[in-house]
């Protein structure tokens, strides 16, 4: 709520908050906070990726890992490589030449 963007304004660049299951209520204040560069989505909330990415700001980037009910080509395909962190985890960086580059966006 409006304390998070106070916190986060305390930082010249603003912030990033973390959210693990359904949170897509908050949008519409996210998106009005100026302080609020990142959202983190984890668990279920990958799952939402598609609102997240459509409804938050174009200056707002969404920081990803890939998960079981959102694989890597479905995040490519979502986000077109655009405003997009995407995390992989060591065990998981052979899948770069099959499923990132068929994308041509690394």
């Amino acid at each position: 709520g409006p304390l998070d963007d106070e916190i986060m304004s305390v930082y010249p660049k603003g912030g990033m908050i973390h959210i693990c299951g359904h949170h897509t209520q908050h949008i519409p204040f996210w998106r009005k906070s100026k302080s609020l560069k990142v959202l983190q989505l984890s668990g279920d909330a990958m799952t939402d990726l598609p609102i997240y990415f459509n409804e938050l700001r174009d200056d707002q980037v969404v920081y990803v890992s890939p998960h079981a009910t959102m694989s890597l080509p479905d995040i490519v395909k979502i986000t077109q490589g655009r405003r997009v962190i995407i995390a992989l985890y060591p065990k998981d960086l052979y899948r770069i030449p099959t499923e990132i580059d068929s994308y041509q966006t690394v």
